[in-house]
């Protein structure tokens, strides 16, 4: 597939005890009007369809950067084949489900005309959200914030909003891995202390401690992304792709 810029699209190996899994990841601002454009390159008939259906620009400008951005995805975890023969289409929750996709699935996130998607084999769950950081959300971000929470959003040497968009993020992503969304409290997604790591952070969250986050705060936006806490992440492949986007 064309790289539309701005874009940026890699392969990502994860290490487990077990043996290997690898996920593709992407992130793309291009310009709605290029992808819609190349639309039938990339989406099926089925995703065309949504798309003309979708009414208000937004909708459908996020609609073409995320579909673009989970067949990119898909093709760096190494899925084979046109990207317009397989099918992305909403399961019964809204998740997007890979029809044709021989096991693999995506997570996707739409925020400021950015869109981000992970794909990864089935038996080994991602989950990915990306935020712009708005100070017009700030109330919303600091609330339900734990004791813990908020003392690293004081502490943690990044601008207050960076801090609490991460958090945000940390918690949309698992989420996106349980299947609930924000129909249950954040109060139960709470994040422990995050660690730096070479370009960004690492997390772990406290009620769910089978799962691990990972934090990657840039000009403008953080990107997170939710995966079981005993998988090992390539930091620095993954922070030069997110840099490069």
């Amino acid at each position: 597939m064309f790289l539309f810029p701005p874009t940026a699209a890699a392969p990502l190996p994860l290490a487990r005890a077990d043996g290997r899994a690898f996920a593709g990841l992407a992130l793309t601002a291009a310009s709605a009007a290029a992808l819609g454009a190349a639309g039938a390159d990339f989406l099926h008939p089925e995703e065309l369809a949504a798309w003309a259906a979708a009414g208000v620009e937004k909708r459908r400008d996020d609609y073409l950067r995320g579909r673009y951005a989970a067949k990119l995805a898909l093709g760096h975890a190494g899925l084979a084949g046109p990207a317009a023969a397989r099918a992305i289409l909403p399961g019964v929750f809204g998740q997007p489900v890979v029809r044709g996709g021989g096991g693999w699935q995506v997570s996707l996130a739409h925020s400021g005309g950015r869109a981000a998607a992970v794909a990864f084999p089935e038996q080994h769950p991602l989950g990915i959200d990306l935020e712009a950081c708005d100070s017009g959300h700030a109330a919303t971000l600091a609330r339900d914030l734990s004791p813990a929470e908020a003392d690293w959003v004081a502490t943690a040497g990044l601008d207050s909003l960076v801090a609490l968009t991460a958090l945000w993020a940390a918690r949309e992503a698992l989420s996106k891995v349980l299947r609930t969304g924000l129909m249950t409290s954040f109060a139960h997604f709470r994040v422990a202390p995050p660690t730096a790591v070479p370009g960004g952070w690492r997390a772990e969250y406290v009620e769910f401690p089978q799962y691990q986050a990972a934090l990657l705060p840039r000009p403008g936006f953080v990107l997170a992304l939710a995966l079981p806490r005993r998988t090992t992440l390539p930091w620095p492949e993954l922070s030069a792709t997110v840099t490069g986007f």
